[in-house]
């Protein structure tokens, strides 16, 4: 892994060899490799606003799953860009649904906080929490941010994680929407 000042943001990761450490590659395995391909899990969590929120509400739709938490530095690169893609695609039926793991990771911020931040970056997609059984169910994400693209058939057909240029993350979405 390369880092980069003295917040230590991450700018590259090198899977393989990650994953060949005897003690962290299994339990990183889960999280950053093997979704591709595979059904994307059922999970329930509610939105900022208290609302309930299923993976059944979307069922059939093209979909982009963002776990993220206040105040993670790649996760503030990224923001601008979720906030354009989602503008251009959510025409076409595209979604975006940001998952923040302030609580599980028990950060002091508060839902009034999040909102303040999705507002300054223009974020008018779901905005929901991650919970605990939501993080197991996707491999335990323990690496920030993580996405998951998901096809209206339900399938993952990208996962990313780290910060990711537009056109990465542009193109994981025109495979979903195929």
């Amino acid at each position: 892994m390369d880092f980069v000042g003295i917040i230590g943001e991450i700018t590259s990761i090198d899977v393989e060899k990650i994953l060949a450490h005897p003690r962290f590659g299994k339990a990183l395995e889960r999280t950053i490799t093997g979704w591709e391909g595979k059904p994307a899990p059922p999970f329930t969590t509610t939105t900022y606003d208290g609302q309930p929120l299923s993976s059944e509400s979307l069922a059939g739709k093209p979909h982009l799953l963002y776990f993220w938490f206040t105040g993670c530095p790649p996760c503030a690169r990224t923001s601008p860009l979720l906030a354009e893609l989602d503008r251009e695609y959510a025409g076409k039926g595209f979604r975006v649904v940001a998952l923040n793991a302030d609580r599980v990771l028990e950060l002091p911020t508060t839902d009034e906080d999040r909102a303040a931040y999705a507002k300054k970056n223009g974020w008018t997609f779901t905005l929901a929490h991650m919970t605990a059984a939501v993080q197991e169910a996707y491999g335990a994400v323990s690496v920030f941010p993580t996405f998951f693209v998901v096809d209206g058939k339900g399938t993952i057909v990208k996962q990313l994680v780290n910060f990711q240029e537009k056109a990465v993350l542009e193109g994981a979405i025109r495979t979903a929407l195929r």
